[in-house]
């Protein structure tokens, strides 16, 4: 595997808790390896759910980075794109009957 240094969120950018958590996950298999070797305590190790917890949150995350990133690409927003917006993010987040039921206080 390509050599990847894990992220970390900065709390003033938000889109950077999607970064961590999506490079935290590309690396699973690394992780899992190391955890081993060093013979972690198993209440110390993150189980199948966190990992399915991980990937349901990347799912969500990557809405909102990608409307942040349309939103900043431009110097002028218009006005007319932030009901239509925030009308996919609701149905996106708040209509998903199918999301876990942890992930629902996220969103």
């Amino acid at each position: 595997m390509p050599k990847e240094k894990l992220k970390q969120e900065v709390e003033t950018s938000w889109n950077s808790t999607y970064d961590m958590i999506h490079r935290f996950e590309k690396n699973k298999a690394p992780i899992l390896s190391t955890l081993a070797l060093l013979d972690q305590h198993e209440e110390r190790n993150l189980n199948k759910d966190d990992w399915e917890i991980m990937d349901g949150i990347i799912k969500y995350l990557i809405i909102f980075k990608s409307i942040t990133e349309e939103i900043s690409s431009e110097k002028t927003i218009s006005i007319s794109k932030v009901p239509l917006l925030t009308r996919f993010l609701v149905k996106q987040c708040l209509e998903d009957k199918s999301r876990p039921h942890s992930l629902k206080e996220m969103c």
